[in-house]
């Protein structure tokens, strides 16, 4: 009997949801480059994730493999007031997003 209680608790603890990823930061900076309607983004996000930049003017995504301290830069394409998404992807969980504008 104790051993069949003790079964139902493991299993029903595998089956209890994870929380979500937290959603990162704004960007530390975002500057313009030479080239006109290219920018460099540069933020932190969890270390070891995939840093991803979204542009929802053009649904054109960027991303990037971050390293043990979470930092990225990424050269990203848009224009003046375009409305940008920052998350991250660690393993198969996607985080919730940032948003930020480009200058």
């Amino acid at each position: 009997m104790a051993l069949a209680a003790c079964a139902s608790w493991v299993v029903g603890g595998c089956l209890s949801p994870t929380l979500p990823l937290p959603p990162p930061g704004p960007p530390d900076e975002v500057t313009a480059t030479e080239t006109e309607g290219v920018y460099l983004v540069k933020g932190t996000v969890t270390p070891d994730s995939r840093a991803m930049i979204m542009n929802t003017a053009t649904d054109r995504f960027w991303g990037q493999q971050t390293r043990s301290d979470g930092r990225y830069e990424i050269f990203v394409e848009g224009s003046p007031g375009d409305t940008m998404l920052v998350f991250y992807v660690l393993g198969a969980e996607e985080s919730g997003s940032a948003d930020f504008r480009l200058p």
